[in-house]
C-alpha cells in the first residue's frame, strides 16, 4: 500500500495560514507474484520464471513494463550478475490467450520488458527463461535472490516480487564412453573407456553407483580397471555372454566419485568447476 500526506495553504492580507495534514492511503489491486519452475540450480542450467500479474481492480493496466534484475548481488566493492536472458524466449499471456512477444532489452545489465497489460479483474502472464552463468554462487547454501518489478502505466508506485533458487551441491555425474582402437581385426583385443565425472559433492557408496553396457559383439576374456587399478570379478561386476552380446554390469555402489573442486577467481569473480573424475575400463578380445 501506498501512503499518502498533504496539506492546504491559505493566503490573505500578506499572511499565510496552513490547514491540518491530512493522510490516506491507495490501496494496491494490482498484484504481481514471480515463480520459478525449479527450487534449485547449477552452473549452466536454464531456469524457467513465470511472472503472474493480477488485475483486482475495475480498470485496466497498460503500458507496463517488468524490471527484472537477473539476481544482481555485490562481493567486497564487485557487483555480479549471475543470470543471463535467454533471447526470444518471453511469452505473453492475457487472460490465458497468448499474445504478440513482448519487446524485450538489457539496460544496465537489468531484463526489461515492455509493452504489457493486464484487463480488470483479470490476470496476465509473462514466462521467460535464463541460464546460469559462471558468476552464479556455487559454494554450499549459496542462493540466487532475483527480483521483478513492475512500473508504468497508472500504477501510483512500483510494486515487486522475489523468487530464490538455492544451489543444488548434491552429486551431478555424466559418463562418456569411447574405444580404442576404431577399428579392431578379428580375435584383436579392444578396451571399452567409461569416464564418469562429477560437478556436485562426492557420490559415496550410498549413491549406489552402477555401469552397465551390452557389448555388441561380444568380447571374452575380459580385464576389468578402475582409475588404472585391476578390478576383480569378485563383488565388483558380473559379466556373461547371450546370443553372442556381452552383458556388463558393475556392482551398484563399488563406485564412488571424489567432489567437485570449485572455486570462484578473487579477480573476476567467476566460478570454476573442476569435475571429480573416475575411469573404468574393461578390455577383451572380439
Amino acid at each position: 500500500m501506498a501512503q499518502f500526506s498533504n496539506q492546504a495553504s491559505l493566503t490573505y492580507n500578506g499572511v499565510t495560514t496552513t490547514s491540518n495534514t491530512i493522510t490516506g492511503e491507495i490501496t494496491e489491486v494490482l498484484k504481481i507474484f514471480k515463480d520459478a519452475a525449479a527450487q534449485q540450480y547449477q552452473y549452466g542450467d536454464t531456469i524457467y520464471y513465470e511472472i503472474n500479474l493480477q488485475n483486482q481492480g475495475t480498470s485496466d493496466y497498460s503500458n507496463l513494463t517488468i524490471t527484472d534484475d537477473l539476481g544482481v548481488y555485490t562481493s567486497g566493492t564487485d557487483t555480479f550478475i549471475p543470470l543471463t536472458f535467454v533471447p526470444n524466449s518471453a511469452i505473453f499471456f492475457s487472460d490465458g490467450i497468448i499474445q504478440q512477444p513482448p519487446t524485450t532489452q538489457i539496460a544496465d545489465g537489468k531484463l526489461v520488458i515492455s509493452g504489457l497489460s493486464v484487463k480488470a479483474n483479470k490476470s496476465s502472464h509473462v514466462l521467460y527463461s535464463v541460464t546460469v552463468n559462471s558468476f552464479a554462487p556455487l559454494s554450499t547454501g549459496s542462493i540466487i535472490e532475483n527480483t521483478a518489478t513492475i512500473s508504468g502505466g497508472t500504477l501510483a508506485s512500483p510494486i515487486s516480487a522475489t523468487e530464490i533458487v538455492t544451489v543444488n551441491t548434491q552429486p551431478n555425474l555424466t559418463i562418456f564412453k569411447d574405444v580404442y582402437p576404431k577399428t579392431i581385426v578379428d580375435n584383436g583385443q579392444i578396451t571399452y573407456t567409461f569416464t564418469i565425472q562429477n560437478t556436485g559433492d562426492e557420490a559415496t557408496a550410498a549413491a549406489l553407483i552402477s555401469v552397465s553396457d551390452i557389448f555388441t559383439p561380444a568380447i571374452e576374456n575380459i580385464s576389468v580397471s578402475l582409475d588404472g587399478v585391476t578390478w576383480p570379478a569378485t563383488d565388483n561386476y558380473t559379466y556373461s555372454i547371450t546370443d553372442g552380446k556381452g552383458v556388463f554390469v558393475t556392482e551398484p555402489g563399488k563406485i564412488t566419485v571424489p567432489a567437485a573442486d570449485i572455486t570462484q577467481n578473487p579477480v573476476t569473480g567467476e566460478w570454476t568447476i573442476n569435475p571429480g573424475i573416475r575411469t573404468l575400463t574393461v578390455t577383451g578380445t572380439v
